[in-house]
């Protein structure tokens, strides 16, 4: 212990790195990550009048909390109800 209060960064045993990743971590955090970079892209992801930012957000929500979680069959959240704008 003393070694690791007083000299930390010379302390061999103190954190040790894998030389590489063997395999996917699966935190939640990084599916959503995912599908939001892919939904971005090249071009952004615009909030248009067309619904392109709620659509993507039910297809997120679909994707990553599945049909049953919902509790909404899959075509009511990929159709939104009409909106007059």
């Amino acid at each position: 212990m003393h070694q690791t209060l007083n000299f930390p960064f010379a302390s061999q045993g103190l954190i040790r790195f894998p030389k590489a990743r063997h395999a996917n971590p699966g935190a939640p955090i990084l599916t959503l990550f995912e599908l939001l970079t892919d939904a971005i892209g090249e071009q952004g992801l615009k909030s248009t009048a067309k619904g392109n930012l709620p659509r993507f957000c039910r297809e997120a929500a679909l994707v990553y909390w599945g049909e049953q979680r919902l509790g909404i069959p899959a075509e009511s959240l990929i159709k939104p109800p009409h909106v007059h704008a």
